[in-house]
C-alpha cells in the first residue's frame, strides 16, 4: 500500500497435479494445494484482516462403461485454520464425496447426474452438520471455441445442533467459455450455493451471483477486459 503500508500482506498458493488416463479407460486425477491468504477486506467484524491457511486435497476416479456412458466419484478434504484466535470460530475441516453418471448425447457433449454429501466438522462451534446436494447437468467441449458446464439441482444443509436452521432450496453453477475468435472472447460464471458462517450470529449464508466478462486482444501486447457482475 502507499499509504496504509500497515496493511502491506504477502500470501502464497502451492498447487501440486497429477493427471493419467489408462488403456483400460480408467482415468486418475490427484491434486492438492495449501494456500495463506486473508478474507476480503469488510467482510469480518474488526478492522484488522482476518489470515487463514488451508488445505485442499483431492482424488477422482472415472470409468468407461462404453462409447456412451462413464462413472465418476470424487472425494475432497478440506482444512480451514485461521491465525488469530480471535477467528478461531470459522477452523473447520470438511469431507466431500461426490459420484456422477454422464451419458454423452453428442460426441463431445455429456448429461450428467451428481449426487454429492459433505460432512463439515469446526474445531470450536457448534455448528457441524452436512449437506446433501443432487444436481442434473450438462457437460460440453465442443470446439476449441466453446466450452463449459451447466448444472442445477437441489440442496439440504443439516446441523447437529437441532435449534439451528436449516437450508431447503435451490442451487445451480455455470462455467462457460467462448472463444470468438483468437481476438474475442467470453466467460460466463453463475452460481448459488451455501456458505459456513463467517460471523458471529449466523448459521450459515448463501451467495447468488454470476459474473460476464469480455476480452479483446488489440495487438499482441494490448489486451482489454470489460465485466458485469
Amino acid at each position: 500500500f502507499n499509504k496504509y503500508t500497515s496493511e502491506n500482506t504477502t500470501n502464497h498458493k502451492a498447487l501440486g497435479k497429477f493427471e493419467i488416463d489408462l488403456p483400460s479407460g480408467i482415468g486418475i486425477n490427484i491434486s492438492e494445494e495449501f494456500v495463506r491468504n486473508h478474507d476480503t477486506r469488510g467482510v469480518n467484524i474488526g478492522e484488522e484482516l482476518a489470515f487463514y491457511k488451508y488445505s485442499l486435497a483431492s482424488a477422482s476416479i472415472a470409468y468407461k462403461l462404453s462409447d456412451r456412458f462413464k462413472i465418476q466419484a470424487d472425494y475432497t478434504n478440506f482444512i480451514v485454520k485461521y491465525e488469530a484466535d480471535r477467528n478461531s470460530f470459522m477452523d473447520r475441516a470438511d469431507n466431500t464425496l461426490a459420484g456422477y453418471v454422464y451419458y454423452r448425447v453428442m460426441p463431445k457433449t455429456s448429461a450428467f447426474i451428481e449426487y454429492e454429501y459433505v460432512l463439515i466438522d469446526f474445531a470450536e462451534s457448534d455448528f457441524d452438520g452436512d449437506e446433501h446436494h443432487i444436481f442434473g447437468g450438462v457437460a460440453w467441449e465442443v470446439t476449441e471455441k466453446t466450452k463449459g458446464t451447466i448444472k442445477g439441482g437441489y440442496g439440504i444443509k443439516n446441523f447437529k445442533d437441532p435449534s439451528l436452521e436449516k437450508f431447503r432450496g435451490y442451487l445451480m453453477e455455470a462455467n462457460i467459455d467462448y472463444n470468438i475468435t483468437t481476438r474475442h472472447s467470453l466467460k460466463l460464471k453463475a452460481t448459488r450455493e451455501t456458505n459456513e458462517t463467517n460471523m458471529y450470529g449466523t448459521d450459515f449464508f448463501v451467495t447468488t451471483g454470476f459474473s460476464l466478462e469480455y476480452f479483446h486482444r488489440f495487438t499482441g501486447k494490448i489486451t482489454a477486459r470489460s465485466n458485469i457482475s
